[in-house]
């Protein structure tokens, strides 16, 4: 009898030993899965701020193109882009400060008011320097040179690439389609 006590408890032993090798195991896997859905959940969410700073960006650009090409309009046309392309402007260096707030907030600026508190951010030069060109071109009823302008843009382009980092999306965006690529082979071999 003692024997067979010892034999299921040898038994029940190695089972339980199994079981929580399954249990640690388990609870590893949903420790990865709850990492990987963390990782799924910040890119996610940098995905959704990097597309609304695109769309921004996309605005300003389309602004600072439209007041360049209207020095070649006729003269009311001209008048009315270049009024659009200043109201759009200054709308769009406020709403920049939303992604790209002022800079060294607590040194500078404290008479403003908060949002101006600070040193503007490089890529909102840009569109300020644009603003001012526009203001001057509006004034002078025109003008026949659009190279400040084309300067100021290219400037802003190059910021705003810094900024969304299109090379370093290129190499995710090829990581990722090599992980899906391996998911489905894996997938394919354990259907088959």
């Amino acid at each position: 009898m003692a024997g067979l006590a010892a034999l299921l408890a040898s038994y029940y032993s190695k089972k339980s030993i199994e079981y929580a090798s399954r249990a640690e195991q388990s609870a590893k896997d949903a420790n990865n899965h709850a990492q990987r859905a963390n990782v799924l959940s910040a890119n996610s969410w940098l995905d959704q701020y990097q597309a609304n700073v695109r769309a921004w960006a996309d605005e300003a650009c389309d602004c600072i193109s439209i007041a360049m090409h209207s020095v070649k309009a006729d003269s009311s046309h001209q008048e009315e882009h270049l009024f659009t392309s200043l109201h759009k402007l200054s709308s769009l260096i406020d709403r920049g400060r939303w992604f790209f707030p002022n800079q060294w907030n607590q040194e500078y600026g404290q008479h403003k008011e908060p949002a101006y508190h600070g040193i503007r951010q490089p890529i909102l030069d840009c569109l300020v320097d644009a603003y001012d060109i526009v203001k001057l071109l509006h004034e002078n009823k025109g003008g026949s040179t659009v190279q400040p302008l084309l300067h100021c843009q290219r400037m802003f382009v190059s910021e705003m690439q810094q900024v969304l980092n299109p090379r370093r999306r290129e190499l995710e965006v090829e990581r990722i389609l090599k992980e899906f690529a391996i998911s489905e082979t894996l997938r394919t071999r354990s259907d088959g």
